[in-house]
């Protein structure tokens, strides 16, 4: 078992995704350490191998809920079995959710984009069929795009999508209105102009990224509209990565900060404790702990590695 905490939250363990699993995945370790993704927001507290044992204790977890999904040629997303429908986002999905949006460089520039429907009220399926569209014609038009996209309904229950796109620099934002409006079923004038809401950040504004994460991870994941017959009471996943090869994923940083077995287990359980995390049976420390941070990791470390002086 392994446990991933985000900003002090618990949170199930991260796969490596399909998409790209050799950036998000974690780095290996055969000692106890401390491993930061500096460009990044995490920070990997690891007991390595038990010299004892030779094992590293609790066997891994895949973790539950809704999986990453495979992508095809185009960079299409093709829905993976799962153990049962989809619901609404989960805890799990929530949090590995900030967990991905926390592995991007924090010094790359993005755009937080909203996509819409003003008149139209498509199904879930309806609408990722039209983000699907839109992420093929925004790849031809700006090949190095990527992003991560997040689903969810606005009140009255129309679909809205919230992407963090990437590899794009400044954007005309009526191009990319067009582009969408071109995607959708909608007719109107006003669609075509503002269908798509648009907010620059530049690399390095923690501040606002936080904001975001803070805004929309805390919403409420409850998305029942209705009977088992609506399509909101079984939409499938709602979030995902476009394009992941082209991500701006930050590495791990190649020095690590080696703490004997002892102290690892010891700082696991601290935080584990203060932090109240529950579904952790009494008396089992998990083999690593993942932290993700609002700011620079490297803060977080230092306050880290004085917790064991």
């Amino acid at each position: 078992m392994s446990t991933n905490i985000a900003d002090g939250e618990q949170s199930s363990p991260q796969t490596s995704s399909s998409y790209d699993s050799s950036t998000l995945a974690r780095p290996a370790v055969d000692e106890a350490c401390i491993c930061v993704r500096a460009g990044g927001r995490q920070i990997l507290i690891d007991r390595g191998i038990d010299p004892d044992t030779g094992d590293r204790g609790e066997s891994e977890s895949t973790g539950g809920g809704e999986e990453e999904g495979e992508v095809d040629p185009d960079g299409r997303e093709v829905e993976p079995a799962k153990r049962g429908r989809i619901s609404g986002l989960s805890e799990d999905a929530r949090r590995r959710l900030r967990q991905t949006v926390h592995a991007v460089d924090r010094n790359e520039d993005l755009l937080f984009v909203g996509l819409t429907w003003h008149e139209v009220m498509p199904s879930p399926d309806e609408a990722k069929r039209a983000l699907d569209r839109f992420s093929k014609k925004l790849k031809r038009a700006l090949p190095p795009a990527a992003f991560i996209w997040k689903l969810e309904p606005q009140e009255r229950g129309v679909p809205h999508f919230h992407l963090f796109l990437y590899g794009c620099g400044w954007i005309d934002p009526q191009a990319i209105s067009r582009l969408w409006h071109e995607c959708t079923d909608e007719v109107s004038e006003q669609h075509r102009k503002s269908g798509v809401d648009f907010e620059w950040v530049n690399g390095g504004q923690n501040e606002k990224l936080a904001a975001y994460l803070a805004k929309y991870f805390s919403k409420n994941n409850d998305y029942a509209f209705g009977t088992e017959d609506e399509p909101w009471d079984w939409p499938g996943r709602f979030w995902g990565v476009r394009y992941g090869s082209d991500m701006p994923w930050a590495d791990w940083a190649g020095w690590r900060v080696q703490i004997h077995p002892s102290e690892a287990a010891r700082l696991i359980s601290e935080l584990l404790d203060e932090w109240n995390v529950d579904g952790i049976p009494d008396g089992v420390i998990p083999p690593s702990l993942m932290i993700c941070t609002r700011g620079d990791p490297l803060e977080r470390l230092d306050a880290l590695v004085d917790r064991l002086d």
